[in-house]
């Protein structure tokens, strides 16, 4: 989470942050960072309240409502899933425990130079109604859906050079059952928190491939559950990307069976029975069947598309497009 401010305050790009920004009252987009060299006051500075990764985390206070070590204060590395620092629950897929929390205070002070500035606060990505308050304000509206980044402005709410006390509430599962629909009661183990970025939204793929026109995205393939036919119908959708001058892509669910170390079952590893066994790779990095499918389908493929696809000089080009293996189960961290 960063602050961001444009003189904006980010609340941390691993899991919150603030950015500051332009002078209050600026039209100009918040998001537009400026080149090195321009006046400082016209750039977007970021005060990472989180760590700017989940390898370099910082602690906050935090309090989970039930399961393993509820009900009392203590603290978490933030990013991170609660579920792996010895809280709540462990949950796969369907089995959601309703109504499981996570309440965080972390206490800041933002650059007094961010007075008349615009102060945002940004999220991205927290599992997954998320709601925030600012010295006791509401910072916005509650924030439905875990998979992308979210931001409040919290201008007015902020005292530059001050302490300033930041809280945050994440439930586990969505008061929006659409939300959950989509995003809980999959075929993955579940997990809650202020963790890390996810996933490139349609816009802002756009605007890294500097809005070059629509994009051919088909997203997952296909689900690998048992060990089969990962590899099926990559044929398919790579001729179909071969023939769109973009493609961003799309990934196999997923790299690695979907086990997690349980720390309350004294260090079995828990792949839900046969719901979880799901990768082209096993627990122990094993290749399975599918792996092998998948790298003779992907290569075949890749090649016969190189061979096919000319340039408008008449030479041959690879395609545009790429296959990624989700590594895990979304939020998990393993």
């Amino acid at each position: 989470m960063h602050m961001s401010c444009r003189g904006v305050l980010i609340l941390g790009a691993a899991g919150a942050a603030l950015a500051g920004g332009l002078p209050t009252g600026s039209a100009r987009p918040a998001e537009a960072e400026t080149a090195d060299g321009t006046d400082a006051s016209t750039r977007t500075e970021r005060l990472y309240r989180s760590g700017e990764d989940a390898d370099h985390p910082v602690d906050w206070d935090f309090l989970c409502t039930s399961g393993r070590r509820s009900g009392s204060w203590d603290s978490i590395p933030v990013p991170s899933n609660w579920e792996f620092h010895g809280y709540g629950t462990y949950n796969y897929g369907w089995n959601l425990v309703p109504e499981e929390k996570g309440h965080y205070r972390h206490t800041f002070t933002p650059p007094a130079r961010w007075r008349d500035r615009r102060v945002f606060l940004v999220f991205e990505g927290s599992m997954t109604d998320t709601e925030a308050w600012i010295n006791g304000e509401p910072a916005g509206p509650v924030h439905r859906g875990g998979f992308y980044r979210f931001r409040h402005e919290v201008t007015g709410k902020l005292r530059p050079g001050q302490d300033n006390l930041l809280e945050v509430t994440v439930s586990k599962d969505s008061a929006d059952d659409s939300v959950n629909r989509a995003e809980r009661l999959g075929n993955y183990w579940n997990f809650g928190g202020i963790n890390t970025d996810h996933y490139e939204t349609y816009d802002s793929t756009r605007r890294i491939l500097q809005e070059q026109g629509d994009i051919f995205m088909p997203t997952e393939f296909l689900h690998g559950l048992y060990d089969g036919a990962a590899g099926a119908g990559l044929d398919d959708y790579w001729k179909l990307m071969g023939h769109e001058r973009l493609s961003a892509g799309g990934f196999l669910w997923s790299l690695i069976d979907e086990r997690i170390v349980r720390d309350d079952l004294g260090g079995t590893v828990d792949v839900a029975g046969n719901a979880a066994p799901d990768g082209i790779l096993g627990p122990f990095r094993e290749k399975e069947a599918s792996f092998r499918d998948t790298m003779v389908r992907v290569g075949r493929s890749y090649e016969q598309a190189s061979l096919s696809t000319p340039t408008p000089t008449g030479r041959k080009q690879r395609p545009h497009g790429s296959l990624w293996c989700a590594p895990s189960a979304p939020g998990s961290r393993q």
